[in-house]
């Protein structure tokens, strides 16, 4: 009689256990709820080789460190000097830059408007006087096609002193980048009513741009570099905090080897009419980089990493929130004859229209190989991987474990796990349906 006791009592221990284990695994395929992001959602599954899928690096710095940290993004001072002189009551401005580097170069967009026209193309503008000493300095004429240099693409001297006669009663601004080697901009004797904006200097310390030498990104604030040569390789050599760092989406047909570093806090917010990501159009290569706690906000064709990918997206890795209107994604907004491979989506991805974890519309190309955990809100055409898919576009051998669709519309028929509305021939050997 104590044995069948003993044996009844187990019997009921297996069967509670088994029920509270089935419960902790399930997960809801469709939620329509109001859109909450939880404060900390990222992660990486267990079951996937986490060298192809990297943990994103996460610490947390010390106040001190952190300082100091903060101290090695100022830009030192330097030796390139760059002077405003005069008033806008006077006949002349001249702009005077002494670089006291060789090997260098230096791009200026001058702009300005008189008596409120427009007069970037005026003849007054297009006078630039140079001189030059010993040494060797490039000077970058491609982007001042209002601005005659008499056909200088490079000068000699290791000073080099321009000055650009500017008209009376006239308000003008100026874009001055320094390149390479040299230190950053100083400014003195700005007078007023006189509009400056300088880009603070990107300084690489080595490699020549190609794939097998790409330059090599040390600093948060080089990673400008990428949109000076948009055509360039580059590779990561640390992680990096972007906080108070602005980004411009720009395109890119160049290749970033993030070499499984990780950069955070990146926040990035699009113009209307134009793609939104890391990269506004993608046509290049991006692979083994970790982006966490992203905040991108755009309108259309909207992603963390591209806007637009007509290039390749592999071994990477998101999490943060991603907010658009149509064809928004966790990774790409659009993916139009690009390929997105072995990437994960742990986000929080917002929209309207075309709305998935990974990307919000396949119109062509193929997504392969990826991971979503995302929670994905919409109101048409919403998935766990993509929110649609047009043939040729193709979703194959990915996986669903976890996370939410938060779906309003008014059909289930346009919500999916894998992808909410996709056409015939598009989905292939996927998990979590």
């Amino acid at each position: 009689m104590v044995y069948v006791k003993k044996f009844f009592t187990i019997f009921i221990m297996i069967i509670v256990l088994s029920l509270v284990s089935c419960s902790s695994k399930a997960v809801p395929v469709l939620r329509v709820a109001d859109f909450n992001m939880p404060k900390t959602y990222f992660g990486i599954l267990d079951q996937y080789d986490t060298k192809e899928y990297p943990k994103p690096i996460v610490t947390t710095t010390p106040d001190r460190e952190e300082e100091e940290t903060k101290k090695r993004f100022e830009p030192p001072a330097g030796e390139v000097k760059v002077t405003f002189g005069g008033t806008l009551t006077e006949e002349f401005t001249n702009f005077e830059y002494n670089i006291n580097q060789g090997g260098a170069y230096i791009d200026i967009i001058v702009t300005g408007t008189e008596w409120g026209r427009d007069v970037g193309s005026d003849p007054k503008l297009t006078q630039i006087l140079i001189d030059s000493l010993q040494g060797s300095i490039t000077w970058r004429r491609q982007i001042l096609p209002r601005l005659n240099v008499d056909n200088i693409d490079r000068l000699t001297g290791n000073l080099l002193r321009i000055r650009i006669p500017v008209p009376e009663n006239f308000n003008i601004s100026t874009t001055e980048q320094v390149s390479l080697e040299l230190p950053s901009v100083l400014l003195q004797g700005v007078k007023k009513n006189t509009t400056i904006i300088v880009r603070e200097r990107l300084y690489i310390r080595n490699g020549n741009g190609t794939s097998e030498d790409p330059f090599s990104i040390q600093e948060a604030r080089d990673l400008k570099a990428l949109a000076v040569y948009p055509d360039k390789a580059f590779r990561l050599e640390k992680d990096f905090d972007m906080e108070g760092y602005d980004w411009e989406p720009f395109e890119f047909s160049g290749t970033l080897y993030g070499n499984k570093k990780t950069i955070k806090n990146m926040k990035i917010k699009g113009n209307e009419g134009s793609p939104t990501g890391i990269f506004s159009v993608l046509t290049g290569t991006v692979t083994h980089l970790n982006l966490v706690d992203m905040i991108v906000e755009g309108q259309d064709d909207t992603g963390a990493v591209a806007g637009i990918n007509k290039g390749a997206i592999q071994h990477c890795f998101v999490t943060g929130k991603v907010v658009g209107r149509n064809n928004t994604g966790g990774i790409t907004g659009t993916n139009d004859g690009g390929a997105v491979r072995k990437t994960n989506a742990m986000c929080a991805v917002k929209g309207r229209n075309n709305i998935g974890g990974i990307a919000g519309s396949v119109t062509s190309g193929m997504i392969q190989g990826c991971c979503s955990n995302a929670l994905v809100t919409g109101f048409d055409s919403t998935g766990g991987i993509a929110g649609r898919t047009r043939y040729p576009g193709k979703i194959s051998s990915c996986m669903i474990t976890g996370g939410y669709i938060y779906y309003s519309g008014s059909s289930l028929s346009t919500a999916g796990r894998i992808c909410g509305n996709p056409e015939t021939n598009t989905l292939f050997n996927n998990a979590g349906t």
